[in-house]
């Protein structure tokens, strides 16, 4: 994955658009309150897991 990919995902699980306002961070974290699996049970694993992939990947760019 990319880093301009794992920005998409990020976005799309926060449902953001990416305006140049919302910053990457704030919408990494929207992301992860709306997916977490302690809150919602069962639901939002699978794109929990999707999101600390692209989160991995730019932590790894030093983008997040």
């Amino acid at each position: 994955m990319s880093t301009a990919e794992a920005r998409v995902v990020v976005f799309d699980l926060a449902r953001l658009r990416d305006d140049g306002v919302t910053t990457l961070k704030t919408a990494y974290r929207t992301a992860a309150r709306l997916h977490h699996p302690d809150h919602h049970h069962g639901i939002g694993d699978a794109a929990f897991k999707r999101l600390s992939e692209a989160a991995s990947v730019l932590k790894a760019a030093g983008l997040l």
